[in-house]
């Protein structure tokens, strides 16, 4: 099923999805699995604060020591994507999956995402909000600001309207050490309707100084989407240097 397809279910059933993690069976069929073609593996996984997915994957992993390792990217989404390129770009460097996931537990206090959300909706759907909150919130066409912390996500800020939440978005970024433009960096939607996206990377100073084309477009899947709702976006990137 697509993202649409999933947005679009939801809204013609009324029914609300559960999520749920993976389990250390599902980790340890993907191991064996490894384990069988000759392969070392790096499992990067959803931040352990928002799941139990590295706890899964770490009681796989006992039964295999030396060959399994497993990264909690404290991070979700296209944030733990960008993790997994980085992962890729060392591994066709040369390094073995232990400097890899060393390199990558160094790296990934500089990474950050920012997102937006276009509707509270389905945060009040998904128990995060109370419906009175959400009902305000639409009335007055406050768009949450949101980004991950510790491991966590964490709402910064709240704007009225899509200009205004787009201008804090740059803020929190540059706040957070502005984009290193010598690592890639990643946009994200919910759904198909990427309006607010669009409108949000036209002629935008902050992503045109990275010197960069625009990156292609991840779907956010329906794990972190159950909350986001359609319309959310964000953007996932390694800091320039670390926050004081």
């Amino acid at each position: 099923i697509t993202p649409e397809e999933f947005f679009d279910r939801i809204e013609s059933t009324g029914v609300f999805p559960k999520t749920s993690q993976v389990t250390p069976f599902d980790y340890g069929e993907a191991f064996e699995a490894a384990e069988e073609a000759g392969d070392e593996v790096v499992c990067v996984t959803l931040s352990s604060a928002l799941s139990g997915c590295f706890q899964s994957a770490n009681i796989a992993a006992v039964d295999y020591v030396d060959r399994v390792y497993t990264v909690d990217s404290l991070s979700a989404t296209f944030g733990e994507k960008l993790l997994v390129l980085e992962a890729v770009r060392l591994r066709d460097e040369g390094l073995d999956a232990a400097a890899i996931a060393e390199a990558l537990e160094n790296m990934k206090g500089r990474l950050h995402l920012v997102a937006l959300f276009d509707t509270l909706e389905y945060l009040k759907r998904g128990g995060r909000i109370s419906g009175a909150a959400a009902i305000a919130g639409s009335m007055l066409k406050i768009k949450p600001l949101v980004m991950t912390k510790e491991g966590s996500i964490v709402q910064i800020g709240k704007a009225r309207g899509s200009a205004a939440g787009f201008a804090m978005i740059n803020k929190f970024v540059r706040e957070l050490g502005g984009i290193d433009p010598e690592k890639p960096y990643l946009l994200g939607a919910c759904g198909r309707d990427r309006t607010l996206l669009n409108s949000f990377t036209e002629n935008n100073e902050l992503l045109s100084e990275t010197g960069r084309e625009l990156p292609e477009v991840t779907r956010v899947g329906a794990g972190i989407g159950t909350y986001a709702g359609p319309g959310a976006f964000g953007i996932a990137f390694f800091a320039k240097e670390d926050p004081a």
